[in-house]
């Protein structure tokens, strides 16, 4: 998944392994446009351009899901017999498909699995899960205080952080777009600066998801503890 950022400059990369026997299919993610904060009206006023990207973003990695099924790779993998679906950063040189771990996700017949890592010194960023009625919740540590986020990653009890690798049941996905055609996931809100269609400095507010989140949807999920060889950013 790109966002309209990356999306010509990744196919033009890969356009090198066109005749190697691999398929690679890539899809671009939604896009929205920035809202200015002082009025809460969207800085563009245009569709979006090359010229106009400035005054749009892409809606964060929790757009994965509804992106998926919008562009029809979701029911192209479910009609090739694919049962799951394995999502990861793209800077992430850990998140390799490791067979044993897919094995045990289908002989548990779980839904959604994330794995999750021993949180070290360095690790400022990464969500990190709770338990609200029951079901897994993970907090981002961008969507609560810097004060809240010191305090929880001193907490011996939120040790553990999402790496962002996620197994998903495409069938499962397939059953919570159909009912919505966006997941109702929990939106994160950032600022930026940006500059207007007049060339102002303009504070803007941006709302995300993400990917991650969608773990409280699925019935049967589960939580995987993986070494820190499975998350290796660049």
């Amino acid at each position: 998944m790109n966002s309209f950022n990356t999306d010509e400059e990744t196919k033009r990369l890969l356009s090198r392994y066109e005749e190697r026997r691999v398929t690679i299919r890539t899809f671009r993610q939604s896009s929205f446009p920035l809202i200015n904060k002082g009025t809460l009206r969207p800085l563009a006023k245009d569709k979006l351009t090359p010229e106009t990207q400035g005054l749009w973003y892409p809606p964060g990695h929790g757009d994965v899901f509804t992106t998926l099924a919008r562009c029809g790779l979701l029911q192209q993998l479910i009609s090739m017999g694919k049962e799951y679906i394995f999502i990861s950063n793209i800077d992430n040189l850990g998140a390799t498909v490791d067979l044993n771990i897919l094995y045990d996700i289908m002989e548990n017949d779980y839904k959604f699995c994330m794995e999750v890592t021993k949180r070290e010194r360095q690790d400022v960023h990464g969500g990190t899960l709770v338990e609200q009625e029951g079901k897994p919740l993970l907090l981002e540590m961008s969507a609560i205080s810097k004060y809240m986020a010191d305090m929880l990653r001193r907490d011996k009890r939120f040790d553990k952080f999402n790496t962002n690798n996620l197994w998903v049941s495409l069938r499962n996905l397939q059953k919570l777009v159909s009912v919505k055609r966006s997941l109702d996931l929990p939106v994160i809100l950032r600022e930026k600066t940006a500059r207007d269609g007049n060339g102002e400095e303009v504070n803007c507010l941006m709302f995300e998801t993400a990917a991650g989140s969608a773990i409280s949807l699925f019935e049967n999920s589960c939580v995987l503890v993986v070494p820190r060889a499975r998350f290796l950013p660049v």
